[in-house]
């Protein structure tokens, strides 16, 4: 195992399912992999608000670098059955791991945050 990997995140629709909610400060790398049928993202965002409690958009996706939020880093596509990496370091604090896609299908908005795509995480 290389150094700074430390475990893997799964997605799939509509979860967000880290392999460790805490984890010690400093490289971490991402393993995630989507296992969902549908293409999915995956954001860290550094926030003290609770996973369901980040302010959104009309359409109920999250508002990236709202109040009180620091868009960290993110994947922006994962296609299904597909696995990507991010590698970063991480300071201590609360963050949340989601993903912020929002499908339109005539007219029915589909905004993965709002189906709970979103978890805790903590850098200890």
């Amino acid at each position: 195992m290389p150094d700074g990997l430390r475990g893997s995140r799964k997605i799939r629709e509509y979860s967000v399912t880290p392999s460790r909610s805490e984890v010690p400060a400093g490289l971490i790398t991402f393993n995630v992999t989507n296992r969902g049928d549908e293409h999915h993202e995956f954001m860290v965002v550094k926030t003290n608000l609770a996973p369901n409690a980040l302010p959104v958009e009309a359409d109920g996706s999250d508002q990236e670098d709202g109040p009180s939020t620091d868009m960290m880093d993110e994947i922006e596509m994962i296609m299904p059955d597909e696995s990507e990496q991010l590698a970063m370091i991480l300071d201590p604090g609360h963050y949340v791991l989601l993903c912020n896609m929002v499908m339109v299908e005539g007219t029915t908005v589909e905004a993965h945050y709002a189906l709970w795509m979103r978890t805790a995480f903590t850098v200890e």
